[in-house]
């Protein structure tokens, strides 16, 4: 159990992130971002570089969807929390908001989620010898289909829209829609940090965005093991086919770059 001191440093958290929504529904100077997407796209660095700014307000969530919590006193749930206060207090009442999303290739976002989850791959002693292991656990185990599952049943659901359903420029690599009161920058986490920057600040009106790259799984403990990892794998091909065919992947990438997933996957 947390202590006093530390479980009410956590309750003043969750109470300043839903001071920050607020105010964000009462300020109409400035524009309120949502960074909304599934994990390991590469979205916490865009989030906080908007955080630190004074002309905007700026979120980061992978869920919005989420309406309830089964939390207690001693152990309050930041995110999903603050999931909640975003769904309930913006999206429902369908406040003006730009939102950013990311989309990276699905083979290596759910190797990055593999890895960010796993306790054996991040121990610091874990015995690379063993890599086939874990390659056969990923390979059984996770949902390779949780790239368009999490735009399905997540993002689509949350914004009551079907991304699939508006043009994606797949050679430019980003593209922006409306849906009523919300606009959309959907961006290929491929592109140069120099053209992210770029279509946010002309997305945004911001001026000057800093960002600076975290929280990448190759930079963490288990990054030897990582990279071993993305340089053994390959794919049984009726995994990997299933990938490719889906929705998700045939909408968002160019031939070019679904056969270089072919030669480095398969």
């Amino acid at each position: 159990m947390m202590s006093l001191i530390s479980t009410l440093k956590r309750h003043r958290k969750i109470k300043r992130a839903e001071s920050k929504v607020y105010q964000s529904i009462q300020d109409e100077r400035h524009p309120r971002i949502i960074v909304y997407n599934m994990g390991k796209v590469a979205s916490t660095s865009i989030y906080n570089a908007l955080k630190k700014r004074n002309d905007c307000y700026g979120f980061h969530t992978h869920s919005l969807t989420q309406l309830e919590v089964n939390d207690s006193f001693w152990d309050r749930n930041r995110r999903i929390r603050h999931c909640i206060s975003l769904a309930k207090h913006i999206i429902q009442p369908k406040h003006p908001t730009k939102i950013i999303t990311l989309v990276r290739d699905p083979f290596a976002r759910n190797i990055s989620a593999y890895f960010e989850t796993n306790k054996k791959a991040k121990a610091p002693n874990f015995d690379t010898t063993k890599i086939n292991y874990l390659i056969e656990d990923f390979i059984e185990h996770f949902n390779h289909n949780e790239n368009e599952d999490w735009y399905q049943n997540e993002f689509n659901r949350a914004l009551d829209t079907d991304i699939f359903a508006y043009e994606f420029d797949r050679e430019r690599g980003w593209s922006i829609f409306k849906n009523g009161s919300f606009e959309v920058l959907v961006l290929k986490t491929s592109l140069p940090d120099s053209e992210k920057t770029k279509q946010i600040e002309q997305f945004t009106g911001i001026e000057n965005l800093v960002i600076n790259r975290i929280n990448e799984t190759g930079a963490k403990k288990a990054s030897s093991c990582y990279k071993q990892f993305k340089e053994t794998i390959k794919f049984p091909d009726q995994i990997a086919q299933s990938i490719i065919r889906s929705r998700f992947t045939q909408h968002f990438f160019t031939e070019s770059e679904i056969c270089n997933m072919r030669k480095q996957w398969l």
